[in-house]
């Protein structure tokens, strides 16, 4: 009799025993699985970035608007936009072989009058070039029912499109069918707009631009240099830029900061000084 409680008093302390061991081993299963669980979240958390996306601006036309001179107090950052122009449309002749090839309502950056405001459905026209010289200033404007949008763009080269934004921002409310346009000015360059390769050299920096002379000559100022933003649709906004330099010795380098170009994003349209 003694004996077998004994062996009950044994088993009950062995069972006791076990489920300590399990209760262990379960609560060291349970850790485990929190920690790996914690190490793959922090993990995955370094593969999520929230970026904020970089601006992109325009400036004053050239040459009836003041340079495109850099705000130390006020940087921007550069960024191609991308266009959202509804498809293209059957083309409208504007002048000389001047088209509009795209219309319709645009959201995003307002880039005409340098605000860079963030809108929505405001009207935008793509505008292409076939006519075989360089256009140096197209204004016009597009009438529906009673709805007039009015248009200016500035150095378009021949064979390129530019996304031109409404002057007013208004939306484009009416119908293609009822569209019609009516052109104010039209102004070819006399001559083929040039880099001169042969006197400049011109290359983009994270501040600006820098020109070189490279002829052993003195070049007197101003020298103007106009440049433009572009996108992989075409140039984007009417307004080309300019930057003024005041003159450049024989063989010397003039670094110009400026708020609007930035590399891989801006074209340099061409320059002009006195010679």
């Amino acid at each position: 009799m003694s004996q077998n409680k004994k062996q009950n008093h044994s088993s009950k302390r062995f069972l006791q025993i076990a489920i300590g061991v399990v209760s262990i081993l379960l609560v060291v299963l349970v850790a485990v699985t929190v920690i790996l669980s914690g190490k793959r979240d922090s993990a995955g958390g370094q593969n999520v970035s929230q970026t904020t996306q970089p601006t992109a601006e325009t400036g004053p036309s050239a040459p009836t608007q003041p340079d495109d001179n850099r705000d130390p107090q006020n940087p921007v950052d550069p960024q191609t936009p991308d266009s959202n122009i509804p498809t293209e449309s059957a083309p409208m002749l504007l002048d000389q072989g001047l088209y509009i090839v795209h219309v319709g309502n645009y959201s995003g950056k307002y880039v005409e009058d340098g605000s860079d405001s963030q809108l929505e459905n405001f009207c935008a026209v793509m505008v292409e070039n076939r006519s075989g010289k360089a256009v140096q200033l197209l204004q016009f404007k597009i009438t529906s029912g009673d709805h007039v949008y009015e248009f200016r763009l500035t150095t378009l080269p021949a064979g390129e499109r530019a996304i031109v934004q409404d002057l007013n921002r208004a939306s484009f409310v009416g119908s293609e069918a009822t569209m019609n346009a009516d052109v104010e000015v039209c102004v070819f360059f006399d001559a083929e707009p040039s880099l001169y390769e042969d006197v400049f050299a011109i290359s983009g920096t994270e501040r600006g631009i820098e020109l070189r002379n490279l002829t052993d000559v003195a070049i007197p100022g101003p020298i103007y240099v106009y440049y433009k933003t572009r996108t992989a649709d075409g140039y984007f906004g009417g307004i080309t830029y300019r930057v003024t330099i005041p003159g450049l010795e024989a063989n010397a380098t003039y670094s110009a900061s400026v708020s609007h170009f930035w590399p891989g994003s801006s074209q340099v349209m061409f320059v002009d000084y006195a010679h």
